[in-house]
């Protein structure tokens, strides 16, 4: 299971440790080999060119490999790591997240 909390501004956080495969993980400090350019939809509708990186990120214990879409602003997580799993959250500051894998 994947635990966080909600912060003072009402996002959801958990952490997530990130990295290249061959450099081991790290968390937040990124160091990652870049993989591609890729066009995203970010939450106002437009369409935004992006870096992509290849990367290795630990998810239920378990190393997944991923690409990394580098946008300014804070990271998020997008719904397709969340595929499989129960996603529950207290909406408050220093509420309780809580992420599980579907049996």
């Amino acid at each position: 299971m994947i635990e966080g909390e909600v912060n003072a501004a009402r996002e959801v956080v958990i952490p997530i440790h990130i990295g290249r495969a061959e450099a081991g993980a790290r968390t937040i400090e990124l160091a990652l080999a870049l993989s591609d350019f890729a066009e995203v939809v970010v939450a106002d509708g437009r369409i935004v060119p992006v870096a992509a990186h290849e990367a290795v990120v630990q998810w239920d214990d378990q190393p997944r490999e991923v690409l990394v879409h580098v946008l300014p602003g804070a990271p998020l997580v997008g719904t397709a790591m969340l595929e499989e799993h129960h996603v529950s959250f207290d909406m408050r500051p220093g509420g309780n997240v809580s992420i599980r894998r579907l049996s």
